[in-house]
């Protein structure tokens, strides 16, 4: 996957617009730096809904782009996880970040109260660890999923994992190796 979208890309998604536009594309109907993994994975379960495959899974890792700061002559580039699960819901997600966050050992993690835009409004959560937000869990929007032509619920899980692997690691409990 490449992190150029066309210009509606993200509003279709339900994002903020403002992004980073490049001056000389390759290819003109990519002229923009991706602020989030959603559009792109929600491309890919459009393209297997028109090919009679609502039910599906995707998952990417990829770098996202955002608008830098005043004093950064660079974009802030972040790697994310995108997971998205056409045909369950926001449980269905829920489940797949708590066995990722026991496998990293995030073990004092918490749901709070969030309504990013694009995502479901009543059901998605932002994730925090320490206190620190590390991405969100929940449902893509209906009205985003019909602008995208799934014509299914899609759970859906965003992870910044520079913020949430560079937290110190929790404990994990040895558990010494059989010698049979």
């Amino acid at each position: 996957p490449v992190p150029f979208l066309a210009p509606g890309d993200l509003a279709r998604a339900g994002l903020d617009p403002a992004v980073i536009t490049l001056t000389n594309p390759l290819v003109a109907e990519e002229s923009v730096m991706r602020t989030s993994l959603r559009p792109g994975v929600l491309k890919v379960l459009a393209h297997n809904a028109a090919h009679r495959n609502p039910l599906l899974s995707v998952y990417e890792i990829g770098h996202v782009y955002r608008i830098p700061a005043q004093e950064q002559r660079l974009p802030d580039e972040r790697e994310h996880l995108g997971g998205a699960l056409a045909g369950p819901d926001a449980t269905a997600a829920g489940r797949v970040w708590a066995a990722l966050a026991d496998a990293l050992a995030a073990r004092r993690w918490r749901l709070g109260v969030d309504e990013p835009a694009g995502l479901h409004p009543t059901r998605t959560a932002r994730i925090e660890l320490a206190g620190t937000p590390v991405g969100w869990v929940g449902e893509i929007d209906p009205d985003v999923a019909a602008a995208y032509d799934v014509p299914v619920r899609v759970g859906w899980l965003e992870v910044d994992l520079d913020t949430l692997l560079g937290l110190p690691p929790g404990a994990r409990p040895y558990t010494p190796v059989s010698r049979f």
